[in-house]
């Protein structure tokens, strides 16, 4: 018999653990602080991502918001330069009237734009170059071309119906619509209308056995006075 253990038969023996080993109830805390750290973590990152969602989007927005004022601003600025351009053509105008072999048409230009006018006595027709302060002939860019032409109304048409019909949305860069100067009808041509203009607008009304045509070079300069004086020709048919 041991003499320190009164009871050596005895089933019930100390619950001492082993020595240098945790016990059962310090291994479930820890397993609980692990799971409660990784939610903790878990909740933190789902926050996070949260907000800088919300962030990301408002960012998102503000730009929008910027654009579309740059945008505004500048139709806005866009707006006061045709309005002062139609008030200049409508209080400042001067006409020309041209001869009788060339079906004395009038266009009105405003006073302050040289005007140089070439007639063909031989064809009946004429052509006119209208600028601001001076023409240079030699330039190739107008704020405003009319002629009228010796050619049969469809064949002078023909080339810009082939660029406005193009069905390559790439190289369709014309728009056409039909439109009525002097109570004639005829076609409007914007866009680049050749491969000198990129930004013009051609209009062209048949007259008798001719052709009409009256354009502008440059819409972003010249479309608002030019639109004025086309709605003010006198063409007689």
């Amino acid at each position: 018999m041991d003499a320190q253990n009164p009871y050596p038969d005895s089933p019930i023996a100390p619950n001492t653990p082993p020595a240098g080993k945790p016990s059962n109830n310090k291994a479930g805390l820890y397993l609980k602080l692990l799971i409660a750290l990784g939610v903790l973590s878990a909740i933190l990152l789902i926050t996070t991502l949260v907000f800088s969602s919300k962030a990301f989007i408002k960012g998102g927005q503000l730009e929008d918001a910027q654009n579309a004022g740059i945008t505004s601003g500048k139709q806005a600025q866009k707006d006061l330069d045709e309005k002062a351009a139609l008030e200049l053509a409508g209080k400042d105008l001067r006409t020309y009237t041209a001869p009788d072999m060339a079906g004395s048409f009038q266009v009105d230009v405003p006073k302050s734009w040289s005007l140089v006018v070439t007639p063909e006595a031989s064809s009946n027709t004429i052509t006119g170059i209208a600028m601001p302060d001076f023409v240079d002939t030699k330039q190739g860019i107008y704020a405003l071309q009319f002629a009228l032409k010796e050619q049969d109304y469809e064949a002078a048409k023909k080339p810009f119906d082939k660029l406005a019909s193009d069905p390559n949305p790439l190289k369709n860069k014309v728009k056409k619509e039909e439109i009525t100067v002097s109570g004639i009808k005829g076609f409007r041509y914007t866009g680049q209308v050749s491969s000198k203009i990129a930004n013009g607008t051609v209009v062209l009304v048949p007259i008798r056995d001719k052709t009409f045509i009256i354009q502008t070079d440059d819409n972003t300069k010249y479309l608002a006075v030019y639109n004025a004086i086309v709605q003010n020709l006198s063409l007689k048919p």
